[in-house]
C-alpha cells in the first residue's frame, strides 16, 4: 500500500509496506479547549513490537501539530496512527 489512512492500526510487512511517509500533519484544525490544545487537533502515530498496539509494546512514537515524516521498518510489526490526514509512501 503506497498510502496509510489517517487512524488506525496496520500490521508491517501485510497491511502496509516498510519505507518512509509522508503525512500534512492534524485532519482536523486547531482546536483550543480552554485556551489549550485538544489532542483532536495533534497528528499521532507509534510503532509496536506486537500486532495488538498495545502501549506496552510501543517501540517509537511521536506527536505533532504540522507535517511529519516517518521510517518504518521491517522489524516493528504494527503502525498506529490517530487523526492524521493521508500517510503517503515517498
Amino acid at each position: 500500500m503506497a498510502q496509510i489512512p489517517g487512524n488506525g492500526v496496520f500490521q508491517v510487512g501485510t497491511e502496509i509496506l516498510p519505507g518512509t511517509y509522508r503525512t500534512e500533519g492534524p485532519a482536523n484544525p486547531l482546536i483550543l479547549i480552554f485556551g489549550r490544545v485538544s489532542e483532536l487537533s495533534t497528528c499521532s502515530w507509534s510503532m509496536h513490537s506486537a500486532p495488538d498496539a498495545n502501549p506496552g509494546n510501543i517501540v517509537n512514537t511521536n506527536t505533532s501539530m504540522g507535517p511529519m515524516t516517518v521510517v518504518i521498518p521491517p522489524t516493528v510489526v504494527s503502525f498506529q496512527t490517530a487523526n492524521c490526514k493521508i500517510w503517503i509512501r515517498v
